[in-house]
């Protein structure tokens, strides 16, 4: 699940800082979403640093 993110990740941003920031996210918050992709995505949105993954 979380390669799945990664990569949709990438697609958005190739900056390797943010890369990196996002990962930490997704160890350190992964007892709050678990296995849910809407609960992850809900989570992510709180967050303003990955605003531009919801931008069009």
């Amino acid at each position: 699940m979380g390669g799945d993110y990664k990569r949709l990740f990438q697609k958005k941003n190739n900056r390797l800082k943010d890369l990196q920031d996002f990962e930490k996210f997704m160890v350190f918050k992964r007892t709050t979403y678990g296995s849910n992709p809407l609960l992850f995505f809900c989570v992510l949105k709180e967050y303003k640093q990955f605003d531009y993954i919801f931008a069009s």
